[in-house]
C-alpha cells in the first residue's frame, strides 16, 4: 500500500495559520522639479529631476502612478506645458526605503515671455502595493 489511512469512523487534523503584517508605504517629497534657464522656441529636459523618498517593509514591490496629461505652468505674463513625466525606480524597496526621481519635459512656445513660471498646483505622483 502506498500510504497508510485510519479507518476508525472519525479523525482530525490541523493546520497552522500564519500571516504577515507590512509596515504601510509611505512617500514624501525630497526635492521639487526645477527646469534649468532655457531659450524660447526649445523643448527641454535638463534641470534637477523631482525626487521622492518611499519608505515601508524591504522589498516591498509598488507600482508608481505619474501625471498622464500635461500640466500647465504660469507667470503673470503667461504660459507653458510641462509633459511626459517619466521615473527612476526599481518599483521595489531596497532595504526600507527608496528615492526614486521624476522627470519631465518643459515645451517654450517660440513667443514665450521670458520670466519665472510655477505650476498653480503641484504635480501627483502615487504608490500603489503590486
Amino acid at each position: 500500500m502506498a500510504g497508510s489511512f485510519s479507518s476508525e469512523a472519525q479523525m482530525t487534523a490541523y493546520a497552522n495559520i500564519f500571516a504577515e503584517v507590512v509596515a504601510p508605504i509611505g512617500i514624501g517629497k525630497a526635492t521639487d522639479l526645477t527646469i534649468n534657464q532655457t531659450a524660447v522656441g526649445q523643448t527641454n529636459l535638463s534641470g534637477t529631476s523631482a525626487s521622492f523618498k518611499i519608505e515601508g517593509s524591504r522589498q516591498t514591490i509598488f507600482n508608481v502612478t505619474l501625471p498622464s496629461e500635461a500640466l500647465t505652468i504660469i507667470n503673470e505674463a503667461g504660459s507653458m506645458t510641462v509633459s511626459n513625466f517619466t521615473s527612476t525606480t526599481t518599483n521595489s524597496l531596497h532595504g526600507n526605503a527608496s528615492l526614486i526621481s521624476i522627470d519631465a519635459t518643459l515645451k517654450v512656445n517660440g513667443t514665450q515671455t521670458a520670466g519665472n513660471y510655477s505650476a498653480k498646483n503641484p504635480f501627483q505622483v502615487t504608490l500603489n502595493y503590486n
